[in-house]
C-alpha cells in the first residue's frame, strides 16, 4: 500500500466514525504497524512539506509504556498517533500482547471510565469486601517468620459509546471489492450501519452534552453549544431527524 493509500484509509476510517457521531483523533498502534509508517519515506516525506502545516513526527516516549510519534492533518482531521506494545503475563504464565500485531485503533479522548470491583478476604469466621483501585492485604504467619504484603485489584474498565472506535488491522485479508479501484484495509464495517440516524432510544442514552452535539454535527444539525441543558438538546436533534 501506498503512502497516498494508507492517508487515504485513515481518512476512510475517520468519515466512518463521524457518521456514528464520534470524532476520532488518536490512532493507537502496534509496534510493527509504527516501523512501516515511520520508514515509510513517502510517508514522512508528506509531513515535511515547508510552508505547509500538514503535522509534526516528533516521536515522545510517554508513562505506561506509550510512546508518541507526533501529530498529522489528514484532509483537515488531526490525529495524534500512539504506539504500543506492552506485553502481560497470563495466569498460564504465558507472555500474551496486550494488542495483536498489525492493530491500528482509532479512538478518541475521554471515550470511558474505570471501576474497580470489591476483593473479598476471609476474616475470621466470615469475609469482608473492598471495592478500591488498589486493595492491599497483610498476611502474617509466625510459623515461617513472614509478613507478606499482597496487592490485589479488579478493574472494569467500560466504555461510554459502545460504537465510540474502530479497529483495523494490517494483515487481514481484505474482500474483493466490486470496485476495482477499491484497496482499502479490511475495517470489519462491511455491515455497520454507520449512515443511518440513531434512534430516539439511543439519543436518549447519551449522557454528555458534547457526545449530542457532536452527533448533531455529524448529521447537519449545527449550531448546538454546551449552553443549552442536555434534554434540551435531545430534543433538538429528534426535531432535526423528524424533519429530514
Amino acid at each position: 500500500m501506498s503512502a497516498a493509500e494508507k492517508i487515504r484509509e485513515f481518512y476512510k476510517v475517520a468519515l466512518i466514525l463521524r457518521k456514528r457521531g464520534v470524532r476520532a483523533t488518536d490512532i493507537v498502534m502496534t509496534g510493527d504497524v509504527s516501523m512501516q509508517l515511520m520508514s515509510d519515506e513517502k510517508f514522512l516525506d508528506f509531513y515535511d512539506k515547508l510552508h505547509v502545516k500538514t503535522g509534526v513526527i516528533d516521536q515522545k516516549q510517554l508513562p505506561s509504556g506509550v510512546a508518541c510519534n507526533g501529530t498529522i492533518n489528514v484532509n483537515g482531521v488531526l490525529f495524534t498517533l500512539f504506539t504500543y506494545d506492552e506485553v502481560y503475563e497470563d495466569l498460564d504464565g504465558q507472555i500474551r500482547e496486550m494488542l495483536p500485531k498489525g492493530t491500528l485503533a482509532f479512538l478518541h479522548p475521554n471515550m470511558g471510565a474505570t471501576a474497580y470491583a470489591q476483593v473479598t478476604f476471609v476474616k475470621g469466621s466470615g469475609f469482608v469486601s473492598h471495592a478500591e483501585r488498589i486493595v492491599p492485604r497483610v498476611v502474617v504467619s509466625e510459623t515461617n517468620n513472614m509478613i507478606e504484603v499482597q496487592m490485589f485489584s479488579r478493574p472494569v474498565p467500560y466504555p461510554l459509546d459502545w460504537e465510540g472506535w474502530l479497529i483495523a488491522n494490517i494483515y487481514d485479508s481484505v474482500e474483493p471489492s466490486d470496485d476495482e479501484t477499491d484497496e482499502g484495509i479490511d475495517t470489519h464495517m462491511a455491515d455497520m450501519p454507520g449512515a443511518e440516524l440513531k434512534t430516539a432510544a439511543e439519543i436518549g442514552a447519551m449522557t454528555r452534552k458534547e457526545q449530542v452535539i457532536t452527533y448533531a454535527e455529524s448529521i447537519g444539525l449545527n449550531g448546538l453549544t454546551a449552553d443549552s441543558k442536555l434534554d434540551e438538546l435531545k430534543e433538538a436533534v429528534l426535531r432535526y431527524q423528524d424533519e429530514i
